[in-house]
């Protein structure tokens, strides 16, 4: 049992530090497939999606092509829009937001495709903001609220701060997706942002995650929880197996 518990224990170790391993040469970024598109109370198409920095460099000036096609498979349309994550590290994932307006053509829209460009960047940034969030669907307007308190853990300002949300359906597909205002947070200053998302696209989600940059800083990650019960478990089992035979060694020296 003990033999086995340490098996587990380097086990969980490695896979966790495998997680945030990647190939120091190789940089990729890539659309997930879970992006849709909405239109919105104003008449504007919102296309919404995720990137996701699959390579093991800093990423920066993403930017997501959309070309808009009408039922006869014809390009009606082009447009571009930058992810909502100025910097993108390497396993992070970014939400983006991409607007076409003009009635006449956004009614003719039957189809996209996407494209995304990008650039490397040497730039590093320290984990040092701290997010906490809560979120709330108002009756009066029927808007989703995501209310993000983030706070500046470290020892040097945090210029150009910034929250930003992606919200999900039951499915997993992204529904919405808002950054907020910029703000500038001192040393151990909290900042607390609003960001809300209207019908028809409140009514949809089911989920949301919410993350925070700055020019210097990016949020804190979380310990993987499954990891987290995993190893708790095994430590508690070392415990008990150390217990119990602790407990046998002091009966025979008993006898």
């Amino acid at each position: 049992m003990r033999f086995r518990c340490h098996t587990l224990f380097i086990l969980l170790l490695l896979s966790i530090v495998a997680g945030n391993i990647y190939s120091a040469n190789a940089s990729g970024v890539v659309i997930l497939d879970n992006h849709s598109s909405y239109i919105s109370l104003s008449g504007a198409l919102h296309v919404v999606g995720e990137v996701n920095n699959t390579g093991g460099t800093n990423i920066n000036d993403i930017v997501i092509i959309v070309t808009y096609y009408d039922a006869d498979d014809r390009a009606i349309a082009s447009g571009s829009s930058s992810v909502l994550q100025e910097i993108l590290l390497p396993g992070m994932k970014a939400p983006f937001d991409a607007v076409l307006t003009g009635s006449p053509v956004v009614q003719q829209v039957d189809r996209y495709e996407l494209e995304v460009s990008f650039s490397e960047t040497d730039k590093v940034l320290n984990r040092t903001l701290v997010v906490q969030s809560y979120s709330f669907l108002s009756n009066l307007t029927g808007s989703f609220h995501v209310v993000a308190e983030v706070k500046n853990n470290g020892t040097a300002i945090s210029n150009a701060t910034n929250a930003v949300t992606t919200c999900y359906d039951s499915s997993g597909t992204v529904v919405a997706a808002k950054q907020s205002q910029l703000m500038n947070l001192n040393p151990g200053q909290t900042a607390y942002f609003d960001m809300t998302i209207d019908q028809p696209q409140s009514k949809k989600i089911t989920n949301y995650k919410v993350s925070a940059i700055s020019s210097e800083a990016i949020i804190i990650p979380e310990f993987p929880s499954t990891l987290l019960i995993l190893l708790i478990g095994c430590l508690l089992a070392l415990t008990i197996s150390r217990m119990k035979k602790d407990s046998y060694h002091s009966i025979i020296r008993t006898r």
